[in-house]
């Protein structure tokens, strides 16, 4: 059994010692995986920069902006809606090409990862190891979804960092505070489904269903989303998308909205208190 490449291995050496920290387990748990956010920070700031240094050719560019009013009805609405299209706009543009789709996909797999280990580490008999330590369960639930929120939050940061850096070379006229509301927007709705991903790996102890559920989950309220603007009967179920809760009503715009944030806040903490109580009654034997 190779016990550190389950992702808690490393929390346990000296872990009896360092329990008197209060986040111990935190930061075990992020730097077990400095090497793979390494890894993703890199790749999200290569794709942001070369996004960013794309706008100024399009901004000019007639001809992508009567293709970009071409484009499909459905296809707009998958890419944030009909308003926030426009491809000759930072707004408009950086929504399509980067924080409505690309960015919440690729952290999702991130999330739903890291989350899915709490399955994992329960069939490869690792969590047995680290319960053997003087440690509550409630405290490995807990300092797990915190380590995936801390984690996904600083990825996220990077492009939107690179975008804030950007602002000034390349007059893509974004306001820093809805950018911050944007970047936050994003990893919330990303947290959700990391901490889907935990519970039904804490419920079941199953990789699989814990990466199945979650993934289901993201791609639901995505299409539900994209299919309100479309469908008539589906527009008044938007409001269930956490998709459209995060992302639907342009944060890169409009800003700050503190209701959505705030129910999506209040998700993450739902879901983590019944993954808690899951897996205080689970037999990880």
């Amino acid at each position: 059994m190779d016990i550190k490449a389950s992702g808690i291995g490393t929390a346990l050496p000296g872990l009896v010692e360092q329990r008197r920290s209060p986040l111990a387990l935190t930061e075990r748990f992020v730097l077990d995986r400095w090497r793979s956010m390494a890894v993703w920070a890199i790749g999200l700031l290569v794709y942001t920069v070369l996004i960013v240094s794309l706008f100024p050719t399009i901004r000019d560019s007639a001809g992508f902006a009567q293709a970009a009013e071409e484009y499909p009805d459905a296809l707009k609405e998958f890419l944030g809606g009909e308003d926030a299209f426009d491809l000759t706009s930072g707004t408009g543009y950086l929504s399509a090409e980067l924080f409505n789709l690309v960015l919440p996909l690729l952290l999702s797999i991130w999330a739903i990862g890291f989350g899915a280990s709490m399955g994992s580490e329960q069939h490869d008999g690792t969590m047995d190891l680290l319960l053997a330590n003087p440690i509550r369960r409630w405290r490995v639930v807990v300092e797990k979804a915190l380590s995936l929120g801390v984690t996904t939050l600083g990825l996220a940061s990077v492009p939107g960092l690179v975008v804030l850096v950007a602002n000034g070379f390349v007059a893509l006229d974004i306001d820093w505070t809805s950018l911050a509301a944007t970047v936050l927007a994003v990893s919330l709705l990303v947290v959700v489904h990391g901490l889907v991903a935990l519970l039904v790996g804490a419920m079941t102890g199953r990789r699989g269903s814990a990466v199945g559920a979650a993934t289901v989950l993201f791609a639901a309220g995505y299409l539900l989303n994209g299919l309100g603007g479309l469908v008539s009967w589906l527009e008044p179920f938007k409001m269930f998308s956490l998709y459209y809760q995060a992302l639907g009503q342009f944060p890169l715009r409009e800003g700050w909205q503190w209701d959505n944030l705030a129910l999506l806040l209040f998700i993450c903490g739902l879901v983590t208190v019944v993954a808690v109580a899951v897996f205080e009654r689970r037999d990880v034997g």
